[in-house]
């Protein structure tokens, strides 16, 4: 009977993590969209695409999501997570990393550190994190959003144009937003 209990409460508490790393994941997101649709057009020119969406957490959860978040993996993913939230960068790329090695297949953290990459410059390794993070969850459209809107940065607009035409099968806001972006940086 205790025991029952004790399982009990430890899977509502692993539940309240997947919802915390959710919630944490879906605020990070938001910041760095900001950040990225500013920096979408050249200093001082009018951003002409509007702000971007926000993107909401409706994306499929990976298998083992409750074991990793409950587990010792899930734990220093969560201090990553907090690294990242003071911009303590460097800790939270070493979180990350840590979180890695107890589970090398869990998307969210290839593109938290991804999204932490891209913060402190480093693009290309931004860049095979979230490649890695999509080869895991193809269908999760917040990763193909922020790898379409660093490609974009990169100037490489083909690119993330694919990544527009694949994002309108799963979240038509996000993808029109991308797709906005992409047009208004083609030539003319």
């Amino acid at each position: 009977m205790a025991g029952a209990k004790r399982r009990r409460a430890g899977l509502v508490i692993a539940v309240g993590l997947c919802a915390a790393a959710a919630w944490v994941w879906a605020y990070l997101k938001s910041r760095q969209l900001k950040r990225l649709t500013e920096s979408v057009h050249a200093p001082g020119e009018p951003v002409s695409v509007g702000a971007m969406p926000p993107l909401t957490m409706t994306s499929p959860r990976q298998a083992g999501d409750i074991e990793f978040y409950a587990g010792p993996g899930g734990k220093i993913f969560m201090q990553g997570v907090e690294h990242a939230n003071k911009q303590e960068d460097r800790a939270a790329l070493v979180a990350f990393a840590g979180a890695l090695r107890f589970d090398p297949k869990r998307a969210i953290v290839y593109a938290s550190r991804a999204a932490v990459n891209e913060r402190v410059g480093r693009a290309e390794d931004a860049l095979r994190d979230y490649n890695r993070a999509i080869q895991l969850m193809p269908d999760d459209p917040a990763y193909r959003f922020a790898r379409g809107t660093l490609l974009l940065r990169l100037g490489r607009r083909q690119d993330a144009q694919a990544d527009c035409l694949h994002l309108s099968e799963y979240d038509a806001k996000a993808a029109e937003s991308l797709c906005r972006a992409v047009n208004a940086d083609e030539p003319r």
